[in-house]
């Protein structure tokens, strides 16, 4: 296992071969997509790449990564802290084409005509794909109480208008 920085751009034909495993953390500060995405960052973001080939001789990335970030929360609109997480299979093609013959658990990731990648590209992604659609605090701690539901039956007193009683009167004529 390689502990390193993560290279911007890396041969992931060379790190399949070699099985290489990546792992570190990263400064948020690089991922500017991410950032417009929330409200605040809180701290680095954590990686795990590990370069493998599968059963059928396909090239994949099975990889992790985790920050926390301040959203907004939808019921009272305070600031909210969330863990940030993300797990995937990427699967590595040359084209469009042969992606399409990757295995359908696999997210296919283009490389380049030499077989790099950018690996920073493919974290931001997955860390905005792992972002909730909506941001919440946990029941019992969002500071906007929701009003309870009044449990109290309410029996019907008045005779509800039959719609129909007026045909019912025209048949009758």
């Amino acid at each position: 296992m390689a502990e390193a920085a993560l290279p911007k751009r890396l041969d992931a034909i060379r790190f399949v071969d070699n099985e290489t495993v990546l792992n570190g953390s990263l400064d948020m500060n690089l991922f500017k997509r991410f950032q417009e995405a929330v409200e605040d960052v809180n701290g680095p973001v954590v990686y795990k790449l590990a370069f493998q080939r599968d059963a059928d001789d396909h090239m994949f990335i099975d990889g992790e990564c985790s920050t926390k970030a301040t959203m907004v929360c939808q019921r009272c609109l305070d600031a909210v802290v969330l863990e940030v997480r993300g797990k995937f299979e990427i699967g590595l093609a040359f084209s469009d084409e042969k992606a399409k013959h990757l295995p359908k658990h696999y997210e296919p990731a283009i490389m380049d005509h030499n077989g790099n990648i950018d690996p920073w590209e493919l974290v931001e992604d997955e860390l905005i794909l792992a972002l909730p659609m909506f941001a919440y605090h946990a029941d019992g701690e969002c500071e906007a109480r929701q009003p309870k539901a009044d449990t109290e039956q309410v029996g019907v007193t008045e005779k509800e208008d039959n719609p129909f009683a007026v045909l019912q009167q025209l048949k009758s004529k």
